[in-house]
């Protein structure tokens, strides 16, 4: 297999039939050799297959909840004032 493997585009990917697009991306069906990999990685430096994990902060999920909740108990109690003040007149 020559090593004139092209960047193509995941749409472009889509729209092209299984063996033309091994044969655009210099490839078969049974994958590509450790050696191929490591040189087309070395020469086209795509990086490896894997995706970082983004740790997610939990407590800023706290304090808008906190927020929220809060400020229903201060809209609760100001119905419940006026309610009263209402009943009084």
């Amino acid at each position: 297999m020559a090593e004139t493997a092209k960047s193509i585009s995941t749409e472009e990917a889509k729209g092209i039939a299984i063996d033309e697009l091994l044969k655009r991306l210099s490839a078969d069906k049974n994958g590509l050799s450790t050696s191929v990999a490591k040189d087309r990685h070395q020469k086209f430096l795509y990086g490896y297959n894997e995706i970082t994990e983004k740790k997610e902060v939990r407590c800023s999920n706290f304090w808008i909840i906190f927020a929220l909740l809060l400020f229903i108990a201060v809209a609760g109690f100001w119905q419940e004032k006026k309610a009263d003040n209402a009943i009084e007149l």
